[in-house]
């Protein structure tokens, strides 16, 4: 999916965006339906649009996708976490409501990790983001990180320190000293 945010689009709503969807067919990318339009200018808080429709409650602070984009997560600020299996045409709300931060994936998607930004624990899922469950303390989880493979992943804490896990998430060790740390990548 291709997103232009700041497009008038067809329905000429002035910086309104649209997304489109599109597919490999092994030699070609090939656009999947039509434009996606999206509804507000930028006026309006993010929207994430998916071929199913638009959802305009809430703010969306994080997504990240398989290395084929068959997998897809995206959380919402005070709101839940949200999956795709089809390469983003539908998307399902898993978990409940949180104030979710950041989200990462393993490059087959199994693997994922979820932050939440009070002071909460951190969670992960082993099945393609179906189900979600809290790891370590509660903390002020801004942003996390996964390997390829999902094995090892580094957290950060807002005004904290840095987190490590070789355990797909499991277990957690703080490193090096506090910092106001903001994002990891």
């Amino acid at each position: 999916a291709i997103g232009a945010p700041f497009s008038d689009g067809s329905g000429n709503i002035l910086d309104s965006g649209h997304v489109r969807v599109y597919g490999w067919n092994g030699t070609d990318w090939i656009k999947r339906g039509q434009d996606i339009e999206g509804e507000a200018g930028v006026a309006t808080p993010m929207t994430v649009v998916t071929a199913t429709g638009t959802s305009g409650t809430g703010i969306w602070y994080g997504i990240s996708m398989s290395s084929t984009g068959q997998y897809q997560s995206a959380v919402i600020y005070g709101g839940q976490i949200y999956i795709s299996s089809n390469y983003g045409v539908n998307w399902g709300a898993v978990d409940i409501s949180r104030n979710w931060s950041k989200i990462s994936m393993s490059y087959t998607g199994q693997y994922q990790t979820a932050t939440v930004e009070t002071n909460e624990q951190i969670y992960i899922s082993s099945n393609f983001g179906m189900t979600w469950t809290p790891k370590d303390n509660l903390r002020t989880w801004s942003g996390v990180s996964l390997s390829s493979t999902g094995q090892y992943q580094t957290s950060v804490i807002a005004g904290g320190q840095i987190y490590i896990s070789s355990n797909y998430g499991n277990n957690w060790s703080a490193v090096d000293a506090s910092r106001n740390w903001i994002k990891v990548s």
